[in-house]
């Protein structure tokens, strides 16, 4: 493998978790000009792994319990695509291969070193162009899920106006109560669309399916404001589109945000937007 074939991977950033840090495959890397993230550990909590890796490679002689380690890594949803190599201490025959299909890493010799090289170049390509592909779909989602949510709330301030209209009609002289109904009827057509926040409901559970589920495991006593709330931060939306998309003032939503992080018993330290961001999808 040559210089070029690799140029295109100067920002590649891999994770190696071994305390062995002299291996051949590594010092390649740098060569390459690959950022290198030697890790003695596997870490507990996301902020301990620092930046996203590309590619995560195991040293099974570091930890022989190497495949409960994978599983722990993919529990975080941020990390559940993430490719992950395991360097084997034997050589990998073609059974071990065929037993292993169905996981979720692959199995290579730790002394292969032009392998574990294709293989961590081959796996950085496959999870860039899923990344990109994720981040279309997220951004079209978003789009979606704005449309239905800015529709809900145009449906909320139309059922505020009939109400309006409904307490002045009693008390309106004959000519105003005539513009009052036409303008009542109005609404009224208006707001045969249906609720839209439904609609959005719908689309978040497609593509978020076990969300809600895994958050009223946490908590079961949730609200659906503070479901609806729990989705907008999931999302990535700001204080100020949920206030928008809520209909509250931008204090409520922080509001909602301290009672929402208290139900789930959260420390007041933690971030509830992190513990969202980080319930598996």
């Amino acid at each position: 493998m040559n210089m070029t074939t690799v140029s295109n991977f100067e920002r590649t950033i891999i994770t190696v978790i071994t305390r062995d840090s002299t291996q051949e495959f590594i010092q390649l890397l740098h060569q390459y000009k690959t950022t290198v993230n030697i890790m003695n550990v596997i870490p507990n909590t996301i902020e301990s792994w620092g930046i996203t890796p590309d590619t995560i490679v195991i040293d099974s002689i570091s930890y022989s319990q190497w495949e409960q380690q994978i599983n722990k890594i993919k529990e975080e949803s941020i990390y559940k695509e993430i490719p992950v190599i395991v360097l084997n201490e034997k050589e990998v025959s073609l059974e071990d291969v065929l037993s292993l299909k169905d996981k979720e890493f692959l199995l290579l010799h730790r002394n292969e070193t032009i392998s574990i090289i294709r293989a961590i170049f081959g796996t950085v390509k496959y999870w860039r162009k899923l990344n990109e592909s994720l981040i279309k779909t997220n951004q079209l989602n978003r789009i979606l899920s704005t449309n239905y949510l800015s529709l809900d709330a145009k449906t909320e301030c139309l059922e505020k106006s009939k109400n309006q209209i409904e307490a002045i009609y009693p008390i309106s002289n004959s000519e105003v109560k005539t513009e009052l109904i036409k303008i009542n009827n109005n609404i009224i057509q208006n707001l045969k669309n249906g609720n839209h926040y439904e609609l959005f409901k719908a689309h978040f559970e497609e593509v978020h399916p076990q969300f809600y589920k895994k958050l009223l495991l946490k908590e079961s006593s949730l609200s659906n404001n503070d479901l609806k709330l729990a989705a907008l931060l999931k999302m990535g939306f700001n204080n100020t589109e949920i206030s928008f998309f809520m209909g509250i003032s931008i204090s409520g939503v922080k509001k909602a945000i301290q009672r929402l992080r208290k139900k789930l018993g959260l420390d007041p330290a933690s971030s509830l937007r992190q513990f969202i961001y980080t319930i598996e999808v």
